[in-house]
């Protein structure tokens, strides 16, 4: 009880800092911009959010600690009418229905006989904490109209942990461990752990729970080799090993991977591993890096149905800040760009030029994967140029998508030189 009376003291402290800090800045963004309506003065268009950046960082951490200090030094008082309101009419009856709608789900997987949804997971653990603070709203109030509820939770709770692990675990098996599913586990074990504690009174403690947890969450995010990147590291790097071993892709002496480029699915099990493949080689790009995977496994090229550009952007560069346009009379801004890299300009539908995508990344292919597979985001500004007659259009950037080729982004960001 008296840990909760202080969590909500102190959830409703943070509330008031963060409350007082948004009036402010409400208060300094309509002085200013009445200041600049009424005399035609210009602030600096980053005053707004400066002033925001102020208050969120400097304002509200002081407030929070005076508002602490004094609510430390003061006895209890018990919650006010819209706390009360907010508990017994919004959050209570809400864990209620919500915990309906998971057992009417429950049974529609018993009945079907089919696997959980993969976002179970998650609304499990959204389920168990917001009943933990149901609870604790409970222990403050002068009315335990929900106490007969929160007397059984524990075991209202285990059916629901159970489909949470079903669910989990198959998922597991199939895909193995990421950074994300590790602590999917680890607020599994946390969260049946404090649901059984419920049962014992000298167990069913708050302060306990949060130490433990956060003591978890400490030894799985900052211990070097137990800590969930790491784990779902190690656990992606085998499957890779492995799926490729399967898949005849992995070459024995090196360790890497070969003719990733020719693979052909013979069958539909092959493809779906060839799928697990490819997702376990981008997760360890996106952990360690291309240069680092590329060191460790060589060069993924495999070319799967379904796998298409639209899934691009885990490599990209951008366009030195000056480009050489000597030779080069005028410049149009208001051009546009279609897919089949046709130019036109302005609304009058006029083409400036026609552009050849294809010829021009394979004139620079050799810098393209050079910078690429070294790690590398710099390129020189021709690989940004593309010229068409007497027109040059200068691109923002490149990025290199999934399907193995590489496209310009942000194309409404064109620059067009006319001679």
């Amino acid at each position: 009880r008296i840990f909760s009376r202080k969590a909500l003291q102190l959830v409703m402290n943070v509330a008031f800092s963060a409350v007082a800090a948004l009036a402010v800045e409400l208060v300094v963004v309509i002085v200013l911009v009445s200041i600049r309506r009424l005399f035609d003065v210009d602030f600096d268009s980053m005053a707004e959010q400066n002033t925001l950046m102020l208050l969120l960082f400097v304002v509200v951490p002081l407030l929070f600690c005076a508002l602490q200090k004094v609510s430390d030094s003061e006895e209890w008082t018990q919650p006010g009418r819209f706390v009360r309101i907010l508990s017994d009419y919004v959050l209570n009856p809400g864990i209620l229905i919500y915990t309906v709608v998971l057992y009417a789900y429950l049974i529609r997987i018993l009945f079907t006989w089919q696997l959980p949804n993969g976002s179970v997971a998650v609304m499990v653990t959204a389920f168990v904490i917001a009943s933990f603070a149901g609870q604790m709203s409970q222990l403050i109030v002068h009315r335990q109209i929900y106490g007969w509820y929160y007397r059984r939770f524990t075991w209202i709770a285990l059916p629901l942990l159970a489909l949470f692990w079903t669910g989990t675990i198959v998922r597991i098996a199939q895909y193995g461990f990421t950074e994300s599913r590790v602590y999917v586990v680890l607020a599994g074990v946390l969260m049946t752990a404090f649901v059984v504690m419920l049962l014992f009174k000298r167990l069913a403690r708050f302060r306990t729970m949060l130490l433990v947890a956060s003591a978890g969450i400490v030894l799985f995010t900052y211990i070097p080799g137990i800590s969930a990147a790491s784990i779902g590291v190690y656990a992606q790097s085998h499957r890779v090993e492995s799926l490729a071993r399967q898949l005849n892709l992995l070459d024995a002496s090196t360790g890497k991977l070969k003719n990733t480029a020719t693979f052909v699915a013979a069958d539909s099990i092959r493809l779906d591993d060839a799928r697990q493949l490819d997702a376990a080689y981008d997760y360890l790009k996106g952990a360690l890096g291309t240069k680092e995977v590329a060191a460790r496994y060589g060069q993924n090229a495999l070319r799967l149905p379904g796998k298409t550009a639209a899934s691009y952007g885990f490599w990209s560069s951008q366009c030195p800040g000056e480009v050489d346009v000597e030779g080069y009379r005028r410049m149009l801004t208001d051009c546009s760009l279609d897919t089949a890299g046709i130019v036109t300009y302005g609304d009058s539908d006029s083409v400036v030029a026609r552009l050849d995508f294809v010829s021009h990344f394979a004139a620079h292919k050799a810098e393209l994967d050079s910078v690429r597979l070294s790690g590398g985001k710099t390129l020189g500004e021709e690989v940004f140029k593309i010229r068409s007659g007497n027109t040059m259009v200068v691109f923002h950037a490149i990025s290199y998508d999934r399907a193995g080729g590489y496209r310009f982004t942000d194309t409404y960001d064109i620059v067009v030189f006319t001679k």
